[in-house]
């Protein structure tokens, strides 16, 4: 067990005795604060106290933010969300950097950026990434391999924000440095590979996407088998870039082979799952398969905004593509109602001038 994990436990061990956590009912180390202590820490608001609350609470919160690989991992990060609001008030209102050379705080910050990242929190998902960079490249050094994975995961966001030369330069980094740490073909390594693979077809370099994804695929297939769902998850980027040059049935191939993998291994309604639905319903309008595009459009949002939000991009962006089908059906009402659910939720959540905003103004 490491160093932090101990502490962890410690401070949990603390607050549970004291009543001030709660465990979680069906959730394997989650955990939630209790209403009076939320009272109470606002109460403790300036004094002295107040830092050393609040890193009990970001180490309680942080470390119970799930994995998105395991199953319903969303419904442990809905239940977290109101605690993480919290710790990041306290978090913005302190005057000292108190958690800079502590390692376990400095996860527990990386892991709340991963917790917001997954529920489409951008902004605040990004104060929390740049405080764990901060501290890990001062406690651990630039190069060290968990500064790399905030690296890696501020690469993400600025990809998800339509910052492509921001992302382009994070994922640059943070891959050179893991070649240089842990080598070419560790799984690490191979996730900040399949994400360039991501931008660069983001940026319309199909084949540098390519090589990135094949250099991905072969390397995850080697070290983890075909059917894990990092391997899965490449395989689904190929399909994405198959489709994308009109290669449709390579592309179709790509998407059934995640889509089965990932029923198996993460169930019908994993996010995962979801996204592969949706991709296989843009190819069925591709094919001019407009019926099984709809089911699978309509599959894929009804279980994205049970397990996501109504306002999550991903969300938005099968709202999108539904609204893309209808006006190819002639269902002219219904495309319009879809597409400006569509702008409105871009609009709030990646700002006016986001490419996605951009192509749903265009439709309408």
């Amino acid at each position: 067990m490491g160093g932090n994990e101990v502490r962890f436990l410690d401070a949990v061990g603390l607050l549970l005795r004291y009543s001030m956590i709660e465990t979680e009912q069906g959730s394997k180390g989650g955990y939630s604060m209790h209403p009076v202590v939320h009272q109470w820490a606002s109460y403790l608001d300036g004094q002295r106290q107040e830092d050393e609350w609040a890193r009990l609470a970001l180490a309680v919160v942080g470390q119970s933010v799930p994995e998105g690989k395991t199953r319903e991992y969303w419904v442990v990060q809905r239940k977290l969300i109101p605690h993480a609001e919290m710790v990041r008030r306290w978090i913005q209102k302190a005057v000292s950097r108190w958690y800079i050379g502590d390692e376990l705080m400095i996860d527990s910050l990386h892991m709340l950026g991963i917790l917001y990242a997954s529920q489409g929190k951008l902004p605040e998902a990004e104060a929390m990434y740049k405080r764990a960079l901060e501290g890990n490249e001062k406690a651990l050094g630039q190069d060290h391999t968990s500064t790399l994975i905030t690296v890696n995961n501020l690469g993400n966001l600025y990809k998800n924000q339509g910052k492509l030369p921001e992302a382009e330069a994070m994922y640059k980094r943070a891959l050179e440095g893991n070649e240089k740490a842990i080598g070419q073909d560790h799984t690490s390594t191979l996730s900040m590979v399949n994400n360039l693979g991501i931008l660069y077809a983001d940026q319309g370099k199909p084949p540098e996407a390519e090589e990135m994804y094949k250099r991905a695929l072969k390397g995850y297939e080697k070290a983890l088998g075909q059917d894990h769902t990092s391997t899965l998850n490449t395989v689904n980027n190929l399909g994405s870039l198959y489709a994308d040059q009109g290669k449709l049935s390579e592309a179709e191939a790509m998407y059934k082979r995640a889509l089965e993998g990932n029923e198996k291994a993460l169930g019908q309604d994993h996010t995962s799952t979801l996204i592969t639905v949706n991709n296989l319903g843009s190819l069925y309008a591709d094919q001019g398969k407009l019926s099984e595009a709809e089911a699978m459009f309509k599959r894929a949002l009804e279980g994205k905004e049970k397990a996501l939000r109504r306002d999550h991009t991903s969300t938005l962006n099968t709202v999108k593509n539904l609204g893309i089908l209808y006006a190819d059906q002639g269902k002219l009402p219904e495309a319009e109602a879809m597409y400006k659910r569509a702008l409105e939720g871009y609009e709030k959540v990646l700002g006016l001038t986001h490419p996605n905003t951009h192509d749903v103004t265009r439709n309408l």
